[in-house]
């Protein structure tokens, strides 16, 4: 078997993360550091400082970041022709919740839920510079619970750590197939404001459009 290596100068953007009152931020997890959203989240940075490698000049990123003590959250898009370090300051987070319906009105018990972007990526795309996913990290071995939204034996749902500004697209995602799919939207393009709770009351799952499906 032949492996290549193949090395990238992209190039590196340094940058500070600092709360609501200006002081420097330790400890919050990121997405978007190494490259456009893999979909991982590694380990909390263990100081305010953090560093964005492999960036093109054509090809902007969005860097997202959340602290779950502080229920903070933030996001900045980097150009990767910064000339000073940047600065990204953190605001309280938001927070959705509602109830999930089929078509017939009946609660959907036990549903994973998933953020997704509308249409979805393609293998190799840039993420969307305006759309928000969900910064938790997910490992097994996590002592704490698993962040994925679900609802619960009434169908409601509620998910924290949502970035204010950002647009928000929430799916039920069914794992039955090897790369698993989204099978319908509870909301799209939902933005909340930093500190929102925002309750939807009742939402009926519909279908994504049809271009989704391929169709």
């Amino acid at each position: 078997m032949k492996v290549e290596f193949v090395l990238s100068s992209g190039r590196t953007v340094k940058g500070k993360l600092i709360g609501p009152d200006d002081q420097p931020v330790a400890g919050a997890q990121a997405a978007g550091l190494r490259d456009d959203w893999t979909g991982d989240v590694h380990q909390a940075l263990k100081s305010a400082e953090f560093t964005v490698l492999d960036l093109k000049a054509d090809r902007p990123r969005l860097v997202c970041f959340i602290h779950e003590e502080k229920k903070l959250a933030g996001s900045v898009l980097v150009r990767g022709n910064e000339k000073e370090p940047i600065t990204v300051k953190l605001t309280p987070w938001a927070t959705v919740s509602g109830r999930l319906l089929d078509a017939a009105g009946m609660p959907m018990k036990n549903a994973t839920l998933d953020f997704t972007e509308i249409p979805p990526r393609k293998p190799g795309e840039p993420l969307s510079l305006e759309t928000g996913l969900h910064v938790f990290v997910r490992w097994g071995y996590r002592s704490m619970p698993d962040p994925t939204p679900r609802t619960d034996e009434e169908g409601r749902f509620r998910v924290v750590g949502l970035i204010p500004g950002l647009k928000y697209n929430l799916a039920k995602y069914e794992s039955d197939t090897p790369m698993g799919r989204h099978v319908g939207l509870a909301f799209s393009e939902l933005v909340l404001q930093s500190g929102e709770a925002r309750d939807l009351g009742d939402v009926t799952l519909r279908p994504f459009p049809k271009q989704q499906l391929g169709k």
